[in-house]
């Protein structure tokens, strides 16, 4: 055996990330290929995570490498060379946390630590649910974006209607786009249970078409790649099955119909996507060894893709790896059920966040529509990979603990962009060349009884109240910002037909992407005011909770007061159009470097 010359260099860390102490030397001769060295740390040393840095030199070759060796000092004095200190309330770097394999061992997390940054997570929500609660699809309106979204003939809505199934008829009727653009039903109509029924017949190898279809067909509808086995039996199962689902959940609807662009062209074979769910569910169990932790970040982000190009297919993945880590006994606390439905939702939260911030197809009808759906495109990714990388930041928050996912955020948010536009463009392939299926597909589920608005409204605010507890605790801010979040919904349900209106609120009121600016903008002053007024970072995290749900609260209860109808549009007007793509380019440059996580007031008052 070589006789290797170990010499140890210490390195003491006395504060959360490494940095460099005095040096301390040790020159030990072994005879054999590991020793075990014997390093006095100093007594007053602080509790926390501490790095040694060791050179070991080859004596024959003169060769040195470096290896760091992690160790960390709980409250107790206790030196853990594992480097696992659960007790520690101290934020590490999240790279240090992969090897990690139990939620036990994962150093605590307090949102009060880093409480800027928790405070950059509230406001970035509150925009987002600002934004989406006054109809996302209408995001891009400052940057050329709704001119043609409403009435796009594949099935593209406004107002959010997530997914790909866009606007049509209840019972999947074809249509005919107009001169305008404008979708037009055909006076035939396909009932879905009747096509369900039919579809078991002998003679159900093809739907009879009309003329008017069949002038519509195009290349895609000729070609074999829909004329799978069992599709027509597939189609039918979708729009009855989402139709019903709709009476009671409306977004579960969407999950069912959410790919039926990718049945268009594929037909039956789109439910492959099942199979795949299932395999990754099960892959991302075994990455967190069946714990209430997220799995790898690249396993996350298979998850999540595969729901933004199939949302059953999504869903399904997430149910395999919730219900292994429930049926494993591990989630056995609020935090780690908090965790796991936390996992789950953010999965399968792309695709109908994409489709609420625009549409995800959109019929050309002129040259100003390039700039339209090259906008949504742009808008869609930038402002998905946005609350995606809030989402994920926010599991520390949630799970109470400090997970190794958080460090990638960035590159799932990515990631998930990309893939967002990938969609989109599979969505305009299917209503250029798939017209007559995709107008099949297409369903607008009835509008939900008021109770089902009511029982929806109390979910989302229970929902809400347990998310931001985990932020600040359970107290009166608490309830008070739940309350400011619900009241201007269920003042819609109950009086919104009776309340005053005014057009010239409509015309004051920021919408679009000029919402998402002024919001974030508003929210990034009340978290300075709070910052101001609380010293303590936990006052500073509760009490800021609810400054930042007052200009959300005063916006929503403006816009029950705003009266939109027959409202013009400077996109109407030829100078005002290129006024309004001028200004909206601004209004991108500001929401991609929100995206960015800048400081948007200091952007715009020259600060640092």
């Amino acid at each position: 055996m070589k006789k290797l010359l170990l010499i140890a260099l210490l390195f003491l860390n006395f504060s959360t990330f490494p940095s460099f102490a005095d040096d301390e030397i040790t020159e030990i001769i072994a005879t054999a290929e590991s020793a075990d060295v014997l390093v006095d740390l100093p007594d007053d040393l602080e509790p926390g995570y501490h790095i040694v840095t060791v050179d070991v030199v080859d004596p024959d070759t003169g060769e040195s490498t470096q290896e760091d060796i992690s160790f960390c000092k709980d409250n107790e004095s206790e030196i853990h060379w594992d480097n696992i200190c659960p007790d520690l309330d101290i934020i590490v770097d999240p790279a240090t946390l992969e090897n990690i394999e139990s939620v036990e061992d994962l150093p605590a997390y307090n949102p009060a630590k880093e409480a800027e940054k928790t405070s950059q997570t509230q406001v970035a929500g509150f925009t987002a649910l600002s934004v989406l609660s006054a109809g996302g699809a209408a995001v891009g309106a400052a940057v050329g974006g709704a001119a043609g979204g409403a009435s796009s003939g594949g099935g593209g809505s406004s107002g959010g209607s997530g997914g790909g199934s866009g606007s049509g008829t209840s019972r999947g009727a074809a249509r005919r786009e107009d001169s305008e653009g404008n979708g037009e039903s055909e006076a035939r109509v396909v009932d879905a249970e009747d096509a369900f029924h039919s579809a078991h017949s002998k003679d159900s190898s093809r739907f009879e078409m009309t003329s008017d279809e069949l002038e519509m067909m195009g290349l895609g509808d000729r070609s074999f790649t829909w004329r799978a086995p069992l599709t027509h039996v597939t189609d039918a199962l979708v729009l009855t099955s989402s139709l019903k689902v709709a009476r009671f959940s409306p977004l579960f609807s969407k999950f069912i119909s959410d790919a039926n662009y990718l049945r268009a062209i594929f037909g039956s074979l789109s439910f492959l996507s099942v199979p795949i769910g299932i395999a990754l569910g099960i892959f991302a169990l075994q990455s967190s060894n069946f714990q209430p932790m997220p799995p790898t970040w690249t396993l996350l982000v298979a998850l999540s893709i595969l729901s933004i190009f199939e949302a059953v297919g999504g869903l399904t993945a997430v149910l395999v790896f919730s219900v292994g880590v429930f049926a494993s006994g591990n989630a056995s606390n609020l935090n780690s059920v908090l965790t796991v439905l936390a996992i789950s939702a953010i999965c399968v939260s792309p695709s109908i966040l994409a489709g609420s911030f625009r549409p995800f197809r959109r019929k050309l009808t002129g040259d100003e529509s390039i700039w339209e759906r090259g906008s949504d495109y742009l808008l869609a990714a930038i402002l998905t990979n946005w609350t995606f990388v809030g989402f994920i930041n926010s599991l520390n928050v949630i799970a109470g603990k400090q997970l190794a996912i958080t460090g990638q955020a960035k590159e799932i948010g990515f990631a998930v962009g990309i893939a967002v536009i990938a969609r989109m463009m599979l969505e305009d392939l299917a209503i250029y060349l798939y017209p007559v299926r995709t107008a099949r597909l297409q369903l607008s589920p009835p509008k939900p009884s008021l109770r089902q608005q009511y029982i929806s409204n109390a979910l989302k605010a229970l929902v809400f109240a347990v998310v931001m507890e985990r932020f600040i605790g359970f107290s009166v801010p608490l309830l008070l910002g739940t309350a400011l979040f619900v009241l201007p919904n269920l003042l819609k349900l109950s009086a919104g037909t009776i309340l005053p209106k005014s057009r010239l609120l409509h015309f004051a009121l920021p919408k679009g992407g000029v919402r998402i600016v002024v919001m974030t903008i508003l929210g990034t002053l009340f978290a300075k005011l709070a910052a101001e007024i609380f010293t303590n970072p936990q006052d500073f995290l509760t009490w800021g909770f609810l400054l930042l749900s007052i200009p959300g609260f005063v916006v929503s209860i403006l816009g029950l007061l705003s009266d939109d109808k027959n409202a013009g549009s400077l996109r109407h007007h030829k100078v005002g159009n290129w006024i309004y793509r001028i200004g909206g380019i601004g209004i991108l440059y500001l929401i991609v470097q929100i995206a960015a996580g800048k400081d948007v007031v200091a952007l715009l008052t020259g600060g640092a």
